[in-house]
């Protein structure tokens, strides 16, 4: 069975920029000035939406096994954060749980948006099938100008990360009539990416926002709007671009089976890390000296709760949103969404030894040509099915 080894280590190196930016944010009081937290954040979680909505592609889609997989961990782990941390303790229960579901914007927003997500595209597909394409386009864009009163279940991050998951979509499906922009992609986000994001902030509007509102008002010219809403699309598409040019560069080198094996747990790491980091800060207190340890600790304390956690089949279920089909490839050591031991080895059809490292086919993207499962680990995959080329 081969496996999507670029996409395994794109997921792994998502989840390092998700890790190192919750590391960040609670040592550095200054972290929105500082450019290396100002880079990940442009583009680290379009980049999971992207994948997710990649793999999303030619595969059946089961929104029963969505909610277990996203849902039930959403749930778990904020009634862990409520009851464990102390944080919202002066929130009753009821309050806490109107939280949760009037503002997605903190802690696990990430599952419950990508479940959305999931939805939404299951409803675009209903059509018939030269249809589809044209229907997710269609969802991308009405769903933008759809208003509510107020800020409820998430729906502007909804709004924000359906067109990175639609995008990916429709790039999977049709990947090989793609392939002739792919180099030219890759150049222009090398150009451009890292004057574009050097102006970008996390809580703030672009750094160029005062001068170029200052010309347009002297000048009584249209289109500032548009102007700062393609920037601001255009910022994390560019770093997309660039991550998959990098790990197609990392194929080469040691690193990228650790990348492979880490994209194998994200689901893991993403549930609870940040809670580490939270226990860590509030005991040992915070600094700049301690982000890089911080951030190591958090990534071997969620790995040892994962492992410790799968010995349980509720637990597993209850917490990592892991099935019982799930767990028993866990112990045959079949790729199976498991995390243990699969990795890129010399023997594989997709694979071969560059001397240094293990690396994959030359192919632009992807490697081998297997079904696409769904991202739920944020994102997994396995199996073979129709021949299919990288584009990235």
């Amino acid at each position: 069975m081969k496996r999507l080894f670029n996409i395994d280590a794109l997921k792994g190196f998502a989840i390092l920029l998700v890790v190192l930016g919750h590391a960040i944010q609670p040592n550095d009081p200054s972290h929105d000035s500082t450019i290396a937290f100002r880079v990940i954040y442009s583009f680290h979680m379009p980049l999971f939406m992207f994948l997710s909505g990649y793999l999303a592609w030619d595969r059946r889609l089961s929104l029963v096994k969505k909610a277990i997989t996203l849902l039930v961990p959403f749930v778990s782990w904020y009634c862990i954060s409520y009851l464990v941390t102390g944080t919202y303790q002066h929130l009753s229960p009821m309050a806490f749980l109107w939280r949760v579901i009037l503002d997605q914007d903190w802690g696990l927003w990430f599952l419950w948006v990508l479940f959305a997500n999931f939805f939404v595209l299951s409803l675009a597909l209903r059509v018939p099938r030269r249809y589809q394409d044209l229907a997710v386009v269609a969802a991308a864009v009405s769903i933008k100008f759809v208003s509510i009163p107020w800020e409820i279940v998430g729906f502007e991050l909804i709004q924000w990360y359906f067109t990175f998951f639609a995008a990916g979509y429709l790039i999977a499906k049709h990947q090989s009539s793609l392939i002739r922009w792919r180099r030219p992609a890759q150049v222009v986000s090398i150009v451009f990416f890292p004057f574009l994001v050097s102006f970008w902030y996390k809580s703030d509007s672009p750094s160029f926002l005062p001068y170029l509102r200052d010309t347009f008002s002297a000048y009584n010219l249209p289109g500032l709007d548009l102007i700062l809403s393609a920037y601001a699309y255009v910022v994390p598409s560019l770093g997309i671009v660039l991550a998959f040019l990098l790990i197609s560069v990392l194929q080469h080198y040691s690193i990228f089976a650790a990348l492979c094996w880490l994209g194998l747990v994200t689901m893991e790491i993403f549930l609870s890390h940040e809670l580490f980091i939270y226990f860590l800060t509030q005991t040992l207190g915070a600094g700049g000296s301690r982000i890089v340890p911080y951030f190591l600790s958090a990534l071997i304390l969620s790995l040892t709760l994962s492992f410790l956690l799968r010995r349980s089949k509720l637990l597993s279920l209850a917490l990592l949103g892991k099935q019982d089909r799930q767990l028993l490839g866990a112990r045959h050591g079949r790729a199976s969404g498991v995390p243990w031991g699969v990795l890129p080895r010399k023997d594989d059809p997709g694979v071969r030894p560059t001397g240094r490292a293990v690396a994959v086919d030359d192919s632009p993207l992807i490697i081998g040509t297997p079904r696409a499962v769904a991202a739920d680990d944020p994102c997994e995959h396995s199996g073979p099915r129709a021949p299919r080329t990288g584009i990235m």
